[in-house]
């Protein structure tokens, strides 16, 4: 009689490291290095990842603020003029355990907007703005 290697309902992902960046293989790998890095890290350099697709030429940095990170956009070829990335979303970011993924999400979405959009925003406003009335609701149920 044959017996299942797994319990009903759990799913195993392979990856496979080529250059740097995780694949989907068949051969299991533990990738706590990943996880290492994205723990490490802080909001600036995540940020700084994340925009590393465009042109360096094209991309300034501007002034640090509070709770956000800016940056200005010049580019002849490209209609985007502003990236801003807010810093607590950053930071829920690093401590997702899927955090890799979404951040290779994000640079396509930038590329991908970068055309034709003018401003880039993560998290965009109207997640923004969901988180914001589900976390005072929250606070009004807890007093």
């Amino acid at each position: 009689m044959a017996a299942a290697l797994l319990s009903r309902g759990e799913k195993v992902t392979r990856m496979q490291r080529f250059c740097g960046i995780a694949q989907l293989s068949t051969i299991p790998v533990v990738y706590k290095c990943v996880e290492q890095v994205m723990k490490s890290m802080d909001e600036t350099r995540l940020a700084e990842e994340i925009v590393s697709v465009l042109p360096t030429a094209a991309l300034r940095a501007c002034t640090a603020e509070r709770d956000v990170i800016r940056y200005a956009v010049r580019g002849k070829l490209l209609k985007l003029r502003a990236i801003i990335l807010d810093r607590a979303a950053l930071r829920r970011l690093l401590k997702d355990a899927a955090a890799a993924v979404k951040v290779e999400y994000l640079k396509r979405d930038l590329l991908r907007s970068a055309a034709t959009r003018i401003e880039y925003r993560y998290p965009r406003r109207g997640l923004a703005r969901r988180q914001n009335v589900q976390s005072l609701a929250w606070a009004t149920i807890r007093r």
